[in-house]
């Protein structure tokens, strides 16, 4: 499974990539997740990759024939974030009710554990492996604001 991640910096597009990565890897796959960025600056466009497989996974490579392409900001929801999609793939694009979400739990438009949420929903992995993701990333208030929306966003 090759899933692709688009968003500007400071939205957490690499995070979602390295979180769902962690999350396969405690439902027993093997993954690899990593980042494909210009300029390290807030708003800048960032791509987050994850690789999930049964066996070892070697490839770092750009994911250009993703299965799933997740959109952090609808903006960027254009040619090329779609590019390579498979026919049958799955095309998860942020919503205005997913950043309202967002900014009420978190006082943020940080939608990254709400995705992740929507592709646990869609049983890209498990919910319970997700949510270990979030609590070996987050700690105190941070931690129950980001399981919180992962749950909202997964019960919608």
């Amino acid at each position: 499974m090759k899933i692709r991640f688009h968003g500007r910096g400071g939205q957490g597009c690499f995070t979602a990539a390295r979180l769902l990565g962690l999350a396969a890897t405690a439902q027993g796959f093997y993954s690899l997740a990593f980042p494909s960025f210009g300029p390290e600056r807030r708003g800048a466009p960032v791509v987050g990759y994850t690789k999930i497989s049964d066996k070892p996974v070697r490839d770092r490579s750009a994911i250009l024939k993703p299965d799933v392409v997740v959109v952090l900001d609808e903006k960027m929801l254009n040619a090329a974030s779609k590019s390579g999609l498979a026919e049958n793939g799955l095309l998860l694009v942020n919503s205005k009710e997913i950043t309202e979400l967002a900014l009420k739990i978190l006082g943020r438009a940080v939608v990254n554990t709400a995705m992740l949420g929507l592709l646990a929903k869609k049983d890209i992995v498990k919910l319970e492996f997700v949510e270990q993701a979030i609590k070996n990333e987050f700690k105190g208030a941070l931690l129950e604001k980001n399981l919180e929306l992962l749950r909202r966003a997964y019960g919608n």
